[in-house]
């Protein structure tokens, strides 16, 4: 049996689009150009197993997520699932073949390869680098404000809507866009789920058209034809129930019909008795005066089970940033900080939580 076709993602996003239209006739699987020799052969053992149970298919993308748990999971979708959700992401940016798109970012995050696909559907415009020609751009959370700032100077002044996905963008982020006259359409999604929710001012997601969520038991699960089929070998936290899929992510519904996402099931940390949210603590740290960014795991303890440690670009002292957090409840303050110049980040720009914990276990 022919082996799986195995294409290396590069820098040349039209080269990438190129390998995607033409697996109508094959599989085509996009990996990251920075993974190590041993991480490329552990990929094809995988791909060669999914082949001899017959579970890759002509038109297959086999993509691998930029998550924040360390190695990326691959998933098997199909080409379908994808062309499904291209004409309501124009709908909802307004995007056509007028436009000049950014798409910045690597092509092995899937969030900027579907940006290109996009693109490439619609006719427009895929460029990597900023001017003033740029309309429309798709960007990870952490380089909004950059982009923003560019704004601010005078720059990009055509700029009419900037895309992001991700870490969920404080309100803060959104009121500013909101005043420079840049409206940032953030989509909540996972690499195994596609779009799930859609929003382009603070507050709670909606369900992105086409998409079905339910919350239960506090768990965000997702009906659509976005989904994609399989994953290559393991599922993670991915689990499916007839036609619903989830990741694991916690969610709950707001008084305005919508949902808010908290996190991550397994980013949870329990500390003498009390189940925390990580990313419910990041976002209260990153409101404090002098915290540029930051990341929170736990670090084991003797008798309360978990600590939370914080994980800080700051130029700030840690006596100040303690006395910062000092009036907050007792379970959600961090016992230990580190301060580093640049927290560690996956290829798509998400925190790169196995790192962190790296950095937790070893200096904290």
């Amino acid at each position: 049996m022919t082996p799986p076709l195995l294409f290396t993602s590069t820098s040349d996003p039209d080269a990438t689009v190129e390998i995607v239209r033409t697996s109508h006739t094959s599989v085509c699987v996009v990996l990251p150009h920075e993974w190590s020799t041993q991480q490329r052969e552990n990929v094809v053992v995988a791909l060669s197993d999914a082949q001899r149970a017959l579970r890759l298919r002509q038109g297959d993308l086999v993509l691998f997520g930029s998550g924040s748990t360390g190695f990326p999971r691959g998933i098997i979708r199909t080409w379908d699932s994808w062309q499904a959700s291209l004409a309501p992401l124009s709908d909802l940016t307004g995007a056509s073949s007028a436009d000049v798109i950014a798409v910045p970012g690597p092509l092995s995050s899937t969030m900027n390869l579907y940006a290109c696909v996009h693109a490439a559907e619609i006719g427009a415009t895929t460029v990597t680098t900023w001017s003033d020609r740029v309309t429309l751009a798709h960007v990870v959370a952490p380089a909004v404000d950059g982009v923003l700032d560019r704004v601010a100077r005078g720059e990009l002044q055509n700029l009419r809507m900037l895309v992001t996905t991700g870490d969920r963008l404080p309100d803060a982020v959104h009121a500013r866009a909101h005043d420079l006259g840049v409206p940032i359409g953030e989509y909540y999604g996972a690499a195994e789920l596609s779009f799930v929710g859609w929003r382009t001012s603070a507050g709670a997601f909606c369900d992105f058209p086409g998409v079905t969520t339910q919350i239960r038991e506090g768990e965000l699960w997702v009906s659509s034809e976005y989904v994609a089929r399989e994953p290559l070998s393991d599922p993670g936290s991915w689990r499916q129930a007839d036609s619903w899929h989830t990741v694991g992510d916690t969610a709950h519904m707001t008084t305005t019909r919508g949902w808010l996402v908290r996190g991550r099931g397994d980013q949870a940390v329990t500390t003498a008795g009390h189940t925390v949210l990580v990313e419910e603590v990041e976002a209260d740290l990153r409101a404090i005066p002098g915290i540029n960014d930051c990341a929170v795991a736990g670090k084991h303890h003797a008798t309360l089970g978990e600590i939370l440690v914080a994980v800080v670009e700051t130029s700030e002292v840690v006596p100040v940033l303690k006395r910062a957090v000092a009036s907050w409840p007792i379970a959600v303050q961090p016992r230990r900080w580190l301060r580093v110049e640049h927290l560690p980040r996956t290829v798509g720009g998400k925190i790169d939580r196995a790192a962190v914990r790296r950095i937790v276990e070893e200096q904290a």
